[in-house]
């Protein structure tokens, strides 16, 4: 009887040569096996007859006899047509495959089988055929089979198994498995109690769904097997990230901050401005990490303008007074010129000293040199850069904290990568992106979490509009009007030049259409070919309102 860690060597229709090539692609035991799902449906219960075909226009289930067959060799070497004439009570037709000779020896006159396919107008007998139809032999009058007469689970092809052959040997290694043969991976007490299906039958209902299955149902995977193996697979993600955080608490340990009363007051005169109720909060949440001996690894959330970037400011200069450096990494040049600016701006108090550099990939050698020097002496207390951060000739003297604006355009190993140039450093990610609770700790299930859910008084409500591509004329006319009354713009397009395989709007064309229909304007060009010096001549023109209108790709998609 199979087992869950039988090897596949030892399941029947896959053998040693089929069972090392799965083996490549992780998929080594009958356990492995049953997790490749289907990745569609297709309904063949209901069964036609030879002369409803034509009037159908769908795929069918026929039962039928074979009237005669016989293989034709063509001219064209090594291509074969099999052609079958099957029938039943109510007529004949033709059922043609095309490269498959040896079914000479399966469809012989007087078989029965159940076929499934769509009648079509062959290219080669321009009449009405069954072009390589699936089928099943029935013996005994047997109309349960695996291919036809009822919902087919279809598979992607997995190695040399094609989606039959994966039809065939599932089904095979779910009729030898015992009840027992797959322990439980939740517990009883987890989840909801009502509707629990075992495992296994949960995959066997998943694999070959019951009939009385509706097909929509299994198209949106929410069937009670379907969704017992999602719980599953959530509740096995949730479970691995709760042991790799805790591992990672117990294994490393953090640099517990001083957070004394006079620091708080020191900082407290930074600000220019009263802190939202929502950013006092998540602060005290970032405080008993940083005091804690254990390192902290926190995602913050927060929409575009709900004062994020003071939240890590703090932060950093909460490592700096501790004799430690902070850096912040970001996705762009344009991000990290902006922070440096802002950040400078907001550090400028009399009688209050924290040096900052910026590096980012463009800049010039001297001036590169002296970045480098400055953060591998220490006296650069806090450092602003773009992915030059990690690059391997950027030393720390303390790195201490590492903030990553805009993070989901970093991956893992990115974000390590910096990590891992200090000895025992604190992670604060930031995003705008808006995430559920539920799905951010899913997905960050690594990292506590905080959120910024107030904005400052003041500002302004954000509009987001959808407008049909048809009507984009509207649209030019309504932002017209508005330059008129003083307003400035964004318009941003995806692409740099036109683009065979992505139909969509490029600069090189559409962008200059624009500049010159709102040439009265003023408007301007920006790209990720633009050179550094330029686009910041440009971005500088913009935000003193001499550009009103700025045509960009996405390289301004954040920080402006």
């Amino acid at each position: 009887m199979l087992q869950a860690d039988t090897p596949l060597r030892y399941v029947k229709g896959i053998g040693p040569r089929r069972a090392e090539k799965l083996e490549a692609s992780g998929v080594e035991t009958v356990e492995d096996l049953l997790y490749v799902l289907p990745f569609r449906w297709e309904d063949r219960r209901a069964f036609a007859t030879v002369a409803e075909l034509g009037l159908l226009q769908r795929e069918s289930t026929l039962e039928v006899e074979v009237a005669s067959s016989r293989l034709i060799r063509t001219r064209k070497r090594g291509f074969t047509i099999f052609e079958a004439v099957l029938e039943d009570r109510s007529g004949q037709i033709t059922a043609v495959w095309y490269n498959q000779p040896y079914l000479a020896r399966v469809f012989v006159a007087g078989r029965r089988a159940v076929v499934f396919g769509r009648a079509a107008i062959s290219r080669y007998k321009k009449r009405l055929v069954l072009e390589n139809p699936d089928y099943e032999l029935l013996e005994e009058e047997d109309r349960e089979g695996i291919h036809t007469g009822r919902i087919v689970p279809v598979y992607r092809k997995l190695g040399e198994l094609s989606s039959r052959m994966l039809r065939v040997i599932q089904h095979r290694v779910l009729e030898g498995l015992g009840e027992r043969a797959l322990a439980e991976t939740v517990p009883p007490d987890v989840g909801p109690p009502e509707g629990r299906i075992a495992r296994l039958e949960a995959l066997r209902q998943t694999h070959f769904p019951p009939p009385q299955t509706r097909l929509d149902d299994l198209a949106e995977r929410r069937t009670a097997a379907q969704r017992q193996l999602a719980f599953e697979e959530i509740f096995l993600l949730q479970l691995a990230l709760a042991l790799r955080r805790h591992g990672l608490r117990q294994q490393r340990r953090g640099t517990a901050y001083e957070l004394t009363d006079a620091l708080r007051t020191k900082l407290g005169r930074l600000l220019p401005f009263k802190l939202t109720a929502a950013q006092r909060r998540v602060l005290k949440e970032i405080g008993r990490d940083l005091e804690s001996t254990h390192p902290m690894n926190r995602l913050l959330q927060g929409d575009v303008g709900s004062g994020k970037t003071i939240v890590a400011l703090l932060t950093m200069l909460v490592a700096v007074e501790n004799g430690f450096q902070a850096a912040l990494m970001v996705p762009t040049e344009i991000l990290a010129e902006q922070h440096y600016r802002t950040l400078s701006s907001i550090l400028a108090v009399e009688g209050i000293s924290y040096r900052m550099a910026v590096l980012t990939g463009s800049l010039r050698a001297a001036a590169r040199r002296r970045v480098l020097t400055s953060v591998r002496t220490g006296q650069a207390d806090i450092v602003v850069g773009t992915h030059a951060l990690f690059e391997a000739g950027v030393e720390f003297r303390k790195l201490g904290l590492v903030v990553v604006d805009e993070q989901h355009r970093f991956g893992v190993g990115q974000r390590r990568a910096l990590q891992a140039k200090g000895a025992r450093c604190d992670l604060l990610v930031m995003t705008a992106t808006p995430i559920p609770r539920s799905l951010a700790l899913a997905v960050y299930g690594d990292l506590d979490l905080s959120v910024i859910d107030e904005m400052p008084p003041g500002r302004q409500p954000v509009e987001t509009r959808a407008v049909p591509y048809d009507d984009q004329e509207k649209v030019y006319s309504w932002l017209e009007r508005r330059l008129e009354k003083g307003s400035q713009a964004f318009i941003v397009l995806p692409l740099i030049e036109e683009s065979e395989k992505v139909a969509a709007a490029s600069i090189d064309r559409r962008g200059e259409q624009l500049a010159r229909r709102l040439a009265a304007h003023s408007p301007a060009v920006v790209h990720g070919r633009t050179p550094p010096e330029e686009r910041r001549r440009v971005l500088g023109r913009f935000s003193a309102g001499a550009v009103r209108v700025l045509i960009a790709t996405t390289v301004v998609e954040v920080g402006l």
